[in-house]
C-alpha cells in the first residue's frame, strides 16, 4: 500500500522568527556541509558529525522521527540515509529558522529540484513566475503561511508515476478548493506554489 507523509507547517501572520539557537542548523542547510558525501562511500556508517547533528535535529524538531527518512535511518544508520534523513529534516523547519523568503530561494533552487523554467517553483498556471516577486509577496503578507511537505517513498512514486512536476501541478490543481477548505481559507483568498524534489529514494513536494 502506497504511504503519504504529510508534513503540515505554517508561519502564523506577523510572527517573527527566533533564530539565535539554530544558526548553525540554518548554515547547514544553506551549504549541504554534510549532506552530500563526496569523499564518503554512501553505505559507511553514519560519521560523528552526522550523528552530532541528528541528535540536534531530533531535540530541537522531535517531530521529525515520524517519517520515511528516520525509518530508514534506524534500521540502516549509513552515511546515506543520515544525510536524506538530516537533508528533509532542516527542509521542513527551514521556514521557522531562515524565513520566507530564503525557505522559498531554497525550496525553488535546491539540488534535485524539477527545473520548470529557471527555477523549480510553479503553480496552476502556465504564466512565467518571477521568483523574486513571489518572494515579496510571501514575506509581505500578513496572514498565516502554510507549507505542506509531501513525502512518499522511490518505489511508491514508480508505481503510482508520481515522478515529475506535471504529474503533481495536475494533482494539486485539482484538488486546491479541497486543501483551501481543509485549511479554512475562502478560496478567492487562496493562492498556492510548490516545488517538487526529486530524492532518490523519497521524492517530495513542497507547497507554500
Amino acid at each position: 500500500m502506497t504511504r503519504l507523509i504529510i508534513k503540515n507547517g505554517y508561519l502564523k501572520g506577523g510572527s517573527a522568527n527566533s533564530t539565535s539557537h539554530l544558526n548553525n542548523l540554518v548554515k547547514y542547510v544553506a551549504t549541504r556541509d554534510g549532506v552530500t558525501f563526496i569523499h564518503e562511500n554512501p553505505t559507511d556508517h553514519a560519521s560523528k558529525k552526522q550523528e552530532q547533528l541528528i541528535k540536534n535535529i531530533l531535540c530541537e524538531f522531535p517531530i521529525t522521527k515520524d517519517s520515511h527518512e528516520y525509518e530508514d535511518y534506524m534500521q540502516s544508520p549509513t552515511v546515506e540515509n543520515a544525510s536524506e534523513f538530516i537533508s528533509i529534516s532542516l527542509e521542513q523547519h527551514l521556514i521557522k529558522t531562515a524565513g520566507r523568503e530564503k525557505y522559498l530561494d531554497y525550496i525553488a533552487n535546491r539540488p534535485r529540484v524539477e527545473i520548470v523554467d529557471t527555477h523549480g517553483l510553479f503553480t496552476s498556471s502556465d504564466d512565467k513566475i518571477i521568483l523574486s516577486q513571489v518572494a515579496e509577496e510571501i514575506s509581505q503578507h500578513t496572514g498565516n503561511v502554510w507549507t505542506p511537505i509531501i513525502s512518499l517513498r522511490r518505489e511508491d512514486a514508480e508505481t503510482t508515476d508520481f515522478e515529475n512536476t506535471k504529474v503533481w501541478k495536475s494533482l494539486i490543481s485539482s484538488k486546491a478548493l479541497e486543501i483551501a477548505n481543509s485549511l479554512k481559507i475562502h478560496p478567492d483568498n487562496f493562492k498556492w506554489y510548490a516545488a517538487f524534489h526529486n530524492e532518490s529514494h523519497h521524492p517530495h513536494v513542497h507547497l507554500i
